[in-house]
């Protein structure tokens, strides 16, 4: 009778909180907790222009429900609290990430602190009413959860667990006004994965597939990446607009050769940055090529966007493996067609939003826009007439990030990022 129970309660919560996923491509950004406080306390600490959201990491989870972090508990909120303030002012979401390898560190059952956790009902409670509480409180926009890894006979405690965080968050929506997503950390592959299924995962917004840390040269491939897509696909059953694809920002190559691209890029960086493989001097990484084919099979999969780890590893500069991935995904700087000539301003807007049209033969092309908020839904659409258009979005009453999508009737698009005041 209790699976049963389960399994009517895991349908009526998708019936109830089922919406439709985003139409824009996500980045996420993975922070972790212990880099320098520049990250946290700067408004230009990170590469904000070039996310979407960003997630901080990590919460520990206790047996008893409680968290512990890696870093002075006190130094933890304080960063936490900088980073909501910096990445809202650009536009970026921020999610909170509980667990990592280093909260279970691959064991399964009794002795992982998730796993006895999650077998307590009471404890699990404790435990999903901080992470409420952790949200309402720091208005994050959503949490993560990243168990490494749950074993097969913790199937039904996950399944819990991931029902009550869904039906916490529900609540929130409904109290705060505002969208908030709950995601999950898998592995690339069947190890650590058999625990999941497409019902388990049905209550969740995103799907992060860490295809990475497969050894050596084959670390982080095209190919991995392709297979753990289509392991998650076909053999689990996750829904394609739930995929968010994971690429490293780290070598994890031969001997010694480990580290960050921003460290060991500074020999070459035009050279690293645009490798063919990623395959360069010992060093097993994600070059631009290799991010630009792995962005192709993700879309051609039908997946909603990216996340890395972890965004302090990029460079800053012209050979940022983040800008790449941004140029492929959400900018229209790459675009070849004649709606980039297109300027829209200001930028942050307040009310009256400007399209500039730079040619007026672009007039005869039945241009259209429209506005869509950062899961999709459509806010507001219209046509371009004029060279110069002012279109009042006042009824945007919510500040921001949204997305104008302008089409015209040669089948070309353009997107561009704009924050609302």
């Amino acid at each position: 009778m209790k699976n049963k129970i389960f399994k009517l309660s895991f349908f009526l919560l998708t019936i109830l909180s089922f919406q439709s996923k985003a139409s824009v491509n996500r980045i996420f950004g993975f922070l972790g907790d212990w880099q320098n406080s520049y990250h946290y306390n700067s408004p230009t600490g990170n590469q904000y222009d070039y996310m979407t959201d960003v997630v901080f990491s990590f919460i520990l989870p206790q047996p008893d429900g409680s968290f512990a972090f890696d870093i002075q508990e006190t130094t933890w909120y304080s960063k936490l609290n900088n980073l909501v303030t910096n990445a809202h002012n650009k536009g970026v979401k921020v999610h909170v990430s509980a667990g990592g390898w280093g909260s279970s560190n691959g064991q399964t059952g009794t002795g992982d602190p998730i796993h006895d956790l999650v077998i307590d009902p009471s404890k699990r409670a404790i435990f999903v009413d901080n992470v409420m509480n952790l949200i309402r409180d720091y208005d994050l926009d959503g949490f993560n959860m990243d168990w490494e890894y749950p074993a097969t006979s913790d199937n039904y405690e996950l399944g819990k667990l991931l029902l009550e965080l869904k039906k916490g968050i529900n609540k929130l929506k409904t109290e705060l006004g505002r969208n908030i997503e709950l995601s999950i950390a898998v592995a690339g592959g069947s190890y650590g994965s058999e625990a999941y299924t497409s019902q388990i995962t049905s209550v969740c917004d995103y799907i992060m597939i860490m295809a990475f840390d497969n050894q050596a040269q084959n670390h982080s491939t095209v190919g991995f990446a392709i297979s753990a897509m289509d392991f998650w696909l076909d053999q689990k059953g996750i829904d394609k607009e739930q995929l968010i694809l994971a690429i490293p920002f780290y070598s994890k190559g031969i001997n010694t050769n480990y580290g960050s691209y921003a460290q060991f890029s500074n020999s070459d960086p035009a050279g690293y940055y645009n490798d063919a493989d990623g395959s360069l001097n010992g060093f097993e990484y994600n070059s631009k090529p290799v991010i630009e084919s792995k962005i192709t099979e993700m879309k051609n999969r039908g997946g909603s966007g990216v996340f890395i780890w972890e965004i302090t590893e990029d460079r800053t500069d012209e050979y940022s493996l983040l800008r790449a991935i941004y140029g492929n995904l959400v900018s229209t700087q790459n675009a070849e067609n004649t709606l980039t000539q297109i300027s829209i301003f200001p930028n942050p807007v307040n009310d009256i939003l400007n399209f500039n049209l730079t040619e007026s033969s672009l007039l005869s092309e039945g241009l259209s826009f429209k506005i869509t908020d950062i899961t999709g839904k459509t806010i507001q659409k219209g046509n371009l007439t004029k060279v110069n258009n002012n279109v009042n979005i006042e009824m945007i009453n919510k500040a921001g990030v949204y997305f104008v999508r302008l089409s015209n009737s040669n089948k070309e698009s353009a997107t561009f990022k704009l924050i609302k005041k």
